[in-house]
């Protein structure tokens, strides 16, 4: 697949924190009832990850389904109630967005394409699972989402200018081919997700992982919860 190459507003929009709005519809599962709109604080960092968090809805949005009670019980509305935190990664085709909610309802994944790059995202899919990794039978289908970037970024902030550094560490990430990304490390959870990462930039952001690397150079990590639970090594 042809990659192109990001303009100059969507480099400099990477490694921002913005806010983007969620519009959940329900579609079969309750009609009738209007889309579930949230708040998403979200930052996309050059290697093609997303961080962030979701936002607790204001009690005049909260009353969108307070006055169905046969609906309290639902799943996408108590996850709608709730706040989260968010992970995921994106590319030039789309991104994929997961939310572990606080209050343990339990996990949501939201994955769709780009309408626009890095602009906002139409007819994505939700899902609920206590595991999203083992298919689409250990799964429930909540409807469809629209997630679009709210101008002006986080109210109160003042914008990070990317340094040509920076800017050029985003253009490569994003277009290069995943072989060319020259990961290190593998980090690998409880529930068998597995994700790339580079050892420099977890040394240089956490003094975890700082201690731990000066100490030994292991090719895998298995965390459990922010605890490590092995270190693997393979031979050259």
């Amino acid at each position: 697949m042809e990659l192109h190459r990001l303009d100059s507003g969507q480099v400099e929009q990477v490694g921002q924190v913005e806010a983007w709005q969620c519009l959940l519809s329900l579609d079969g599962m309750a009609p009738g009832q209007a889309p579930l709109p949230s708040t998403f604080r979200l930052k996309f960092w050059p290697c093609g990850g997303v961080s962030g968090y979701k936002e607790k809805p204001m009690e005049e949005l909260a009353g969108l389904v307070a006055r169905r009670p046969y609906m309290d019980d639902m799943t996408a509305t108590r996850m709608f109630r709730a706040c989260g935190d968010v992970s995921g990664s994106w590319s030039l085709t789309g991104l994929e967005l997961t939310i572990l909610t606080r209050e343990k309802v339990g996990r949501y994944q939201f994955k769709g394409k780009w309408v626009e790059l890095l602009r906002s995202v139409k007819e994505g899919t939700c899902r609920f699972g206590a595991d999203l990794s083992h298919g689409p039978a250990m799964v429930t289908t909540l409807g469809t989402f629209h997630l679009h970037r709210q101008a002006g970024g986080e109210g109160g902030q003042e914008e990070h200018t990317l340094s040509p550094f920076e800017k050029n560490l985003a253009r490569y990430m994003a277009t290069a081919a995943p072989d060319r990304l020259f990961y290190d490390l593998r980090i690998k959870t409880k529930d068998g997700a597995v994700l790339p990462a580079h050892r420099l930039v977890l040394a240089s952001q956490t003094s975890y992982f700082e201690g731990l690397f000066r100490q030994e150079a292991p090719q895998e990590v298995t965390l459990d919860q922010g605890r490590i639970l092995s270190l693997s090594h393979y031979r050259r």
